[in-house]
């Protein structure tokens, strides 16, 4: 975990000693709606429908931005995202078909997430930005919370599996953003921001089988955070 931390501080060290640009530091948090889609399952008619049932999870942490003197930027952010899905059990009718209400299986995924942004923004008080980047996440905790049943097919409850030493530990996605920030003080801002996330390389769902499941993440958040300005020069 420490080389992740100090890869973002050699970047931030080596964005403070370029000439000709004004920093900013910041805090956001917000609402990720995430899911992930798997061919080998979806294909199916049955498991169809369960890309409809995401996960809702916190996406939170530390921005950092660097503008060069015309409206350009490039920045990196430090994350905690939950990420994951949710689908559901039924029972069945004698043809199949799904009846009653669902029981849930909940795959989920924490990561620690460094996205590296290039955008674009309309410099002025209410000031409007778009980026876009790659995301390289690295793996903090991976579980299955899983349905269980009785003899009888009854369900009794839900038991918690960990997946974290089976479940690769990087992924890699692409991200593109957009919203809007409002200077408060000459230093100091306020932002909103809407940001899409969609897996680049497939995600193993156990990379300790070769024929294991593949799927990519992908994820809608908003987040809500403020902006501090460091060195302008």
């Amino acid at each position: 975990m420490k080389r992740y931390f100090l890869t973002v501080l050699t970047l931030i060290f080596i964005s403070l000693n370029t000439i000709g640009q004004t920093h900013f530091i910041g805090i956001q948090g917000g609402l990720n709606r995430a899911n992930f889609y798997s061919k080998d399952i979806y294909d199916h008619p049955y498991w169809h429908l369960n890309t409809q049932y995401p996960r809702l999870g916190f996406s939170g942490g530390l921005n950092y931005e660097y503008h060069f003197p015309d409206k350009y930027y490039m920045g990196v952010d430090v994350l905690y995202e939950q990420l994951g899905n949710n689908y559901p059990w039924f029972s069945t009718d004698q043809n199949g078909i799904p009846i009653g209400e669902p029981i849930w299986e909940k795959w989920y995924f924490d990561f620690l997430s460094l996205p590296v942004k290039f955008g674009i923004s309309i410099d002025k008080k209410v000031k409007l930005f778009a980026n876009i980047g790659l995301c390289p996440s690295f793996l903090l905790q991976a579980y299955n919370i899983d349905p269980q049943f009785n003899n009888d097919g009854q369900f009794t409850g839900d038991e918690v599996y960990s997946r974290t030493k089976v479940s690769p530990r990087f992924d890699l996605g692409g991200v593109v953003e957009a919203g809007v920030s409002y200077t408060v003080l000459e230093d100091f801002s306020i932002f909103s921001s809407f940001r899409y996330r969609k897996g680049i390389i497939p995600y193993r769902a156990d990379k300790t089988l070769y024929d294991s499941i593949k799927m990519h993440h992908f994820a809608l958040n908003c987040s809500i955070g403020v902006r501090f300005r460091l060195i302008s020069n």
